[in-house]
């Protein structure tokens, strides 16, 4: 038998195991067997890796038992054993914090970046709020494994490369260690690379585990720019250029003008930039609006929201979107009870939803569970 076999299903026994236990938070040994259906053996050895990694932590607490039998020790789950910083690009604000196994994002800060967005000095700003959240990590004795980067552009997440964010001036295929050297040269934590919005999903997508609801939903992101990231059948999908998703590219331009016009794209017309403008809005500070604005806002991006969701919606078949960004944070209920009303005069049969995010750091959690995603397969097959 090939080596890779065992180890495959070491990891597959190991993961199911820790899936498991990360969402109950306790269980017992005698539970993972019934539930698993894995013999208790097996169940016994993935334990004991994850005991090992101090992942689990076994307890003097019992297991109720109905009837005879022998009693097991429970097991709960330690989130605080592996740590990932995440680190998020929201338009000028860089975001960051460190995130437990859990998903809780611990230290969140928020720095202003360079104006000239140059990657150069970008990297220098990173660099130092990561050397003050490792240093912070070390007095804490927290183990961090890693760094997710959520960047808005196109990424090729499987091989690490940003593959266009014209911002930073990138055209051409380019790897971490390429666009961030000294980040990866002088942290000794491998660093992996992920477009913004499908970060963020995932972040999404990990906070919502535990309900089948969230198993197919459309999660769309309004500030600095608009885009969205498809969750279908469990996994996002990104397309076969990576590309899946920019929405913010949908075309306004009737077709009869399409040859005589410049085309006009939805993006341009409700992004921050195009509110500033049109209604003289400062979203760079904090913004409170009154109920008139809001509504008057609303009534104005709705049209544009409905027409592109219920395309959307009758497109990929599905019912649910989380609609999240500066724009739906500032206006809360209101946009969303109006899109709701509007698309309900198209959509007749009640079966669709639209609902704010249930976190505001979504961005970074996605980036550091996609560190996650990467690590633990690593450390599963690496442990004798």
């Amino acid at each position: 038998m090939n080596s890779y076999v065992p180890n495959y299903l070491k990891y597959k026994n190991t993961m199911t195991v820790f899936r498991l236990i990360q969402d109950q938070q306790t269980v017992s040994r005698g539970e993972l067997v019934r539930i698993t259906g894995m013999s208790f053996p097996t169940v016994l050895k993935t334990v004991n890796r994850l005991l090992d990694l101090k992942i689990i932590a076994e307890l003097e607490e019992m297991e109720p038992v109905r009837g005879a039998g022998r009693r097991g020790h429970l097991l709960r789950f330690q989130p605080g054993a592996l740590y990932a910083l995440g680190i998020e690009f929201e338009g000028q604000l860089l975001n960051m914090g460190m995130v437990d196994l859990n998903g809780a994002c611990h230290h969140r800060q928020s720095v202003f970046l360079p104006d000239s967005l140059d990657i150069n000095e970008i990297e220098n700003c990173i660099m130092k709020e990561t050397e003050t959240l490792m240093k912070l990590a070390r007095q804490k004795h927290w183990e961090v494994v890693g760094i997710g980067i959520s960047l808005p552009g196109v990424v090729n997440q499987k091989e690490n490369k940003i593959l266009l964010r014209k911002a930073f001036h990138i055209t051409a295929p380019t790897s971490v260690e390429e666009a961030f050297p000294r980040l990866t040269r002088e942290i000794a934590l491998p660093v992996f690379l992920g477009n913004d919005v499908n970060f963020a999903c995932r972040g999404e997508s990990f906070l919502r585990r535990c309900s089948p609801d969230y198993q197919d939903f459309l999660f769309v992101s309004l500030g600095s720019g608009l885009g969205a990231s498809f969750f279908l059948n469990g996994a996002i999908w990104e397309g076969c250029s990576f590309q899946a998703g920019e929405i913010g590219r949908f075309l306004l331009t009737p077709p009869d003008k399409l040859l005589s016009s410049p085309p006009t794209y939805i993006e341009n017309m409700i992004n921050i930039e195009a509110l500033s403008s049109r209604f003289h809005l400062n979203f760079s500070g904090t913004l409170n609006l009154d109920s008139q604005q809001k509504e008057v806002v609303c009534s104005y991006l709705c049209p544009y929201l409905s027409h592109l969701f219920i395309n959307l919606f009758n497109l990929l078949d599905i019912r649910r979107c989380i609609l999240t960004g500066i724009i739906p944070s500032v206006l809360g209920e209101e946009l969303i009870n109006q899109l709701t009303g509007l698309i309900g005069t198209y959509i007749t049969d009640n079966e669709f939803t639209i609902e704010p995010s249930v976190s505001s750091d979504t961005g970074i959690i996605g980036a550091a569970v996609s560190v996650f995603d990467r690590i633990l397969p690593v450390l599963f097959t690496e442990i004798k």
